[in-house]
């Protein structure tokens, strides 16, 4: 009996430090996993400063250069015109990465439900077709509206769908020739909403597809030198995820670049 005692002892012993150690196999692997979110997370908080830093310094250093000459009229009205041309498209692309900047971080810090409005999907397209209006006229683009199907009012996530919806015009116009036709059209389903965003031009090429929605903050240039920072289409992905949709790209033959967002409606 006392051997049997000890036995048993010796048996729960084990289990217990097999119990223990398996509990804190588990703790250290989540705790590496965080450490590695962390880590990732700090990445990119270390990336947006920089991109900050570097897109505001210089056309900050311009403008004050810019105001002192203007002061001391060093400039004719000829050079006053292009001056104002050229800090005009400053101010565009700045306010654009500081948009995206700070929609990016109310995404990652703001688990909040997202709020629905209703609406016709056929109006929140002519809206937004509106407001690109102005960019695409600089570059002689015209913006077309196609709608496959009866749309009707329903609930959506107009904030986030604006910002997607944009920040992908923004790219296709960025990335056509002037005088081309972006289509910006809706497909209705009984289930789902898909929206696409089309432009004609090289088509992006097969290896980079894969990269497209990766958080990687780098430079790129349009047709016209207009100058991106990378950061529009992860923030896209970023909030289609949270919206449980589905945001993709795909190639139209050689020469047409289609992204589309997908809504289920059930």
């Amino acid at each position: 009996w006392c051997g049997l005692f000890v036995y048993a002892g010796v048996m729960v012993f084990i289990k217990n430090y097999q119990r223990q150690n398996f509990f804190l196999n588990q703790l250290r692997k989540e705790n590496e996993i965080n450490l590695e979110k962390l880590s990732d997370v700090n990445q990119k908080k270390n990336q947006l400063i920089a991109l900050l830093s570097h897109d505001l310094k210089n056309p900050i250093a311009t403008l004050s250069s810019t105001m002192e000459m203007v002061d001391r009229g060093e400039f004719d009205d000829d050079d006053m015109k292009q001056i104002f041309s050229e800090l005009k498209n400053q101010s565009f692309h700045l306010n654009k990465v500081l948009n995206n900047t700070l929609s990016w971080v109310m995404t990652e810090l703001d688990d909040r439900t997202f709020e629905l409005k209703k609406l016709d999907p056929k109006d929140l397209m002519k809206e937004i077709r509106d407001t690109m209006l102005i960019q695409a006229e600089r570059k002689n683009q015209r913006i077309s509206l196609k709608i496959d199907g009866e749309t009707e009012e329903i609930d959506l996530e107009e904030n986030e769908i604006k910002i997607i919806l944009k920040n992908l015009l923004d790219n296709a116009l960025k990335f056509s020739q002037s005088d081309s036709t972006i289509e910006l059209s809706l497909k209705v389903a009984p289930n789902m909403l898909r929206w696409e965003v089309q432009n004609e031009g090289p088509v992006i090429p097969e290896n980079l597809r894969d990269e497209l929605f990766e958080f990687k903050v780098k430079t790129s240039y349009g047709t016209n030198r207009e100058k991106g920072t990378g950061l529009g289409l992860p923030l896209c992905k970023k909030i289609a995820d949270k919206l449980e949709m589905k945001l993709g790209f795909e190639a139209d033959g050689a020469s047409r670049n289609i992204f589309f967002l997908e809504r289920n409606l059930v």
